[in-house]
């Protein structure tokens, strides 16, 4: 059996594949608020790690923010965003196992995921963030698409989405403007009714597109119970756990299980 590691020789790790052992370990020092009824689990279909793992904060940005189009990158610069986990630096997990595994496309093992002690973690309000989770874009792809067409409206090309280019293009292409384009009706009568009430045309994009404005959630990894299924991010370190061998846990009395 491979010698157990202090915590500080891990997080210098990126993902540490870790015995049983070093996994109970890490379990009882930083997971003690953790109990089989009063959490919901989170899984992720992941490459094959072994049966127990460790995620950091130092992890390379996650695969789905390396394939999220970069175009968008910008919206999680926004002030109502800073707030909340950095999800290009985040583990991406879900609610439902049927959702973590649609979300790799390809049948990889289930991990479950149990976040360190008082981990912040955000919450879409639908099951996926780059679909049905913003009132008013179906999904990131048609928010790019809007960008792109108020560029070409008032003729900027080759542009570089950047969040200070971002508010540039935004408060030009409505300045004096009160026609609606009706691809995009539901934003543009939005973001004019702001700009009456005296905010700029950035600004009424910023609370458009907020977490508190599409319902999104922010809660502390605290004995939290969240119903439905919803896809979920943190930046904090988290144990990762195969499911059957979670299930051993359980019945090993690792996991604290009420009935």
């Amino acid at each position: 059996m491979n010698k157990i590691l202090k915590y500080s020789e891990f997080i210098n790790e990126k993902r540490s594949v870790l015995t049983e052992v070093e996994w109970i370990k890490l379990f009882k020092e930083h997971c003690t608020k953790y109990t089989h009824y009063n959490n919901y689990e989170f899984f992720r279909a992941t490459k094959d790690m072994g049966d127990y793992a460790l995620y950091t904060s130092t992890d390379e940005t996650d695969r789905d923010t390396k394939a999220f189009n970069k175009k968008s990158l910008w919206l999680f610069e926004m002030t109502p965003w800073r707030k909340y986990p950095n999800r290009l630096k985040s583990l991406i997990f879900s609610t439902s196992m049927h959702e973590a595994k649609n979300f790799e496309r390809i049948n990889k093992p289930q991990h479950i995921i149990i976040p360190f002690d008082n981990a912040e973690i955000g919450i879409t309000s639908g099951r996926d963030f780059n679909v049905y989770s913003f009132k008013s874009f179906n999904n990131l792809v048609f928010l790019n698409n809007y960008i792109t067409d108020m560029t070409e409206k008032i003729g900027v090309f080759n542009f570089d989405y950047t969040l200070p280019k971002i508010k540039n293009i935004v408060n030009r292409y409505y300045y004096n403007r009160d026609n609606i384009n009706p691809r995009y009706d539901k934003e543009d009568i939005f973001i004019l009714n702001e700009m009456k009430k005296g905010k700029t045309a950035y600004e009424a994009l910023e609370i458009l597109l907020s977490p508190e404005h599409n319902e999104f959630e922010l809660i502390t990894f605290e004995n939290n119970k969240i119903g439905g299924t919803h896809e979920c991010w943190t930046s904090n370190n988290c144990l990762m756990v195969k499911v059957d061998k979670y299930d051993e846990l359980v019945k090993k009395g690792v996991i604290v299980r009420y009935e």
